[in-house]
């Protein structure tokens, strides 16, 4: 599955981690909370968390 595609912003992104996360995966919760805190720093800086969490998700 894609987590990303070029035209998903970051809410779609984290829908998905939504999604995935109510499946009671705690490697996805984990992700989600990755990303709320991706949140807080600058627009740079989260960009280069959705990648790698984006990489970390493919294996």
């Amino acid at each position: 599955m894609k987590l990303l595609s070029s035209q998903s912003p970051g809410s779609l992104y984290k829908q998905q981690l939504l999604d995935l996360s109510a499946d009671g995966s705690a490697f996805y919760l984990y992700l989600l909370i990755a990303y709320k805190v991706a949140l807080r720093v600058n627009v740079k800086q989260k960009n280069k968390h959705i990648i790698l969490l984006t990489k970390a998700a493919r294996h």
